[in-house]
């Protein structure tokens, strides 16, 4: 920042424009004001510095150059006006955080909650705005732990009513984007916690025959969180406020770091924890001394960045959590066999370990009473040039339900298959029951290793398909049809064709027809193989 201080008679006028960065301000506006462009020094708000906001900037390094010689103007625009915010030749502090909206994404974890409590303990002039101003903004994925209800409305709930905070709660409203949100509660006066949200993440994973992927970014986060933060920001305040405030803490810079560069509508991050040097250890101590209770991590039931034993400990606490984990992770590894929800293992072989009876019976109990579904999966691995000109890996997959009915119905189906395909039926180390008609090629590495095993690596470009019963949850998906099939055509070259055994029409006449209906054996009863499956 750039101002000219060799004249006694500088005006300067800080003009915060909240709404539009970059713009300047009319003669005729400075005239009404008492102002004139040869005596002022335009200051618009850009982002100068990637941590810091252009409020907290001009404050620090401008403010205190001033001298009683030199007016300062303080203009804001709020909705469709301009207005003076102080006029004098004493300034301490921009004005402009005083009567704006400052907005803290709540993410009801131990971060979020010691910045609400911090600011309730601090003095308006600390705070440097008052908590009337405040607006304390959740997202609800739909599959937050009951603890976590519990907790707030316990302890961060009385402390927003006593001090007349908004408290501001949305959900996804749907599958896409353009679903937007659903607005929960708008309120000065919360009392209930609303985490079963509306379009619920569960949900759109089962749905699509997956889970989070605990590789990569979160994306779960963005589209069930700071997707539709985005959005009511957007229709409610349009850039005129301040924030969001993340709840960081020390140790934590590399993800503020990600945010450089990036504003939210106008907006500017901010990160409070890491301006008072706290870290996750002194977050969870002062929230200990203050309530006398562990604050627990907010996330979701199946959260995938779960620690092992925290995640075995809140099943065993919470039995549905658990069962709702094992509904989704079975959901996705019948069609994928690698994707169980952790990097350290199955939910199953962690509820196992714990000894958690009631959510492996809960489990058992929550999928014999859905219906079931028979599914062909089909996949292309393919490994194309990118821009840069090195491999990436490129899989796509084709799912179709074919066939939905009892349990015993669909194993009948699938038993029909493997008859009229000559297959066998393979049951995996989890139950699950598949039908191959194409594998993934693999080619074998030497040297040996160490153990003396030969190495088996996939080739690319290579498909793999098979025949699967699940739960139904998931639907039929597949992105470009047409292209898929060009694809998996061009890989196999017609050697692999997505076999045709049977019709749903004919399927569904051999499995209901009198006389002519299907009947599984005596050695695997439909109550033996649903237990056998799992």
């Amino acid at each position: 920042m750039k101002i000219d201080l060799s004249s006694s008679q500088t005006v300067i006028v800080a003009w915060l424009d909240v709404c539009q960065e970059d713009s300047g301000i009319s003669d005729a506006e400075l005239e009404r004001h008492g102002l004139s462009r040869s005596k002022a020094t335009i200051l618009t708000p850009r982002i100068r510095d990637q941590s810091e906001s252009f409020a907290d900037e001009f404050s620090r390094d401008i403010l205190p150059a001033l001298t009683g010689a030199i007016r300062f103007v303080e203009l804001a625009k709020i909705e469709d006006d301009f207005s003076v915010l102080q006029d004098t030749c004493h300034p301490k502090k921009l004005l402009i955080e005083t009567i704006l909206p400052h907005v803290l994404n709540y993410g009801m974890g131990v971060d979020s909650t010691e910045i609400l409590v911090r600011w309730c303990e601090m003095s308006e002039e600390e705070r440097g705005f008052p908590l009337k101003n405040l607006i304390v903004l959740t997202a609800q994925t739909g599959d937050e732990y009951q603890s976590t209800k519990e907790l707030v409305e316990t302890y961060a709930f009385p402390l927003i009513r006593k001090h007349g905070i908004r408290f501001v709660e949305i959900a996804k409203g749907g599958p896409s984007v353009k679903d937007g949100y659903v607005l929960l509660q708008d309120t000065r006066n919360p009392k209930t916690l609303n985490i079963d949200g509306h379009y619920k993440l569960s949900t759109h994973m089962r749905e699509a025959g997956t889970t989070v992927c605990f590789t990569g970014p979160h994306k779960c986060a963005m589209k069930f969180k700071g997707t539709i933060i985005d959005q009511w920001l957007s229709v409610n305040l349009s850039g005129r406020a301040f924030g969001p405030y993340l709840g960081y803490a020390k140790g934590e810079e590399s993800r503020a770091i990600k945010c450089d560069g990036y504003t939210c509508y106008g907006m500017t991050w901010r990160f409070p924890l890491l301006k008072w040097g706290l870290d996750r250890f002194h977050c969870l101590e002062h929230l200990f001394n203050k309530f006398g209770v562990h604050w627990l991590k907010s996330c979701c039931k199946s959260c995938p960045f779960q620690k092992r034993e925290e995640a075995m400990q809140r099943w065993l606490r919470e039995p549905d959590a658990g069962v709702e984990s094992l509904v989704t992770e079975h959901n996705s590894v019948v069609f994928n066999p690698v994707m169980d929800m952790f990097a350290h293992g199955s939910a199953m072989s962690m509820i196992r370990e714990s000894d958690n009876t009631l959510a492996l019976d809960g489990f058992f109990s929550s999928i014999n009473r859905m219906e079931w579904g028979l599914y062909r999966v089909r996949r292309t691995y393919e490994r194309p040039i990118g821009r840069s000109g090195k491999p990436y890996s490129r899989v796509k997959r084709n799912l179709e339900k074919i066939y939905v009915g009892t349990m015993g119905d669909v194993y009948s189906a699938l038993k029909l298959f493997a008859e009229e395909s000559g297959e066998i039926i393979e049951t995996d180390e989890r139950g699950v029951s598949r039908l191959w008609f194409s594998r993934r090629a693999t080619e074998t590495v030497y040297p040996k290793t160490s153990r003396g095993k030969v190495r088996q690596i996939p080739v690319w470009p290579s498909t793999e398909g098979y025949w699967v019963i699940a739960p139904v949850m998931a639907e039929s998906k597949v992105q470009n049809e047409t292209k898929f099939e060009e694809t998996w055509e061009a890989i196999t070259n017609g050697s692999y064709t997505a076999p045709e055994i049977a019709s749903l029409t004919w399927v569904a006449q051999v499995l209901t027809t009198n006389g002519r209906k299907l009947v599984i054996s005596d050695k695997t009863t439909p109550k033996k193989v649903q237990l056998s499956l799992f």
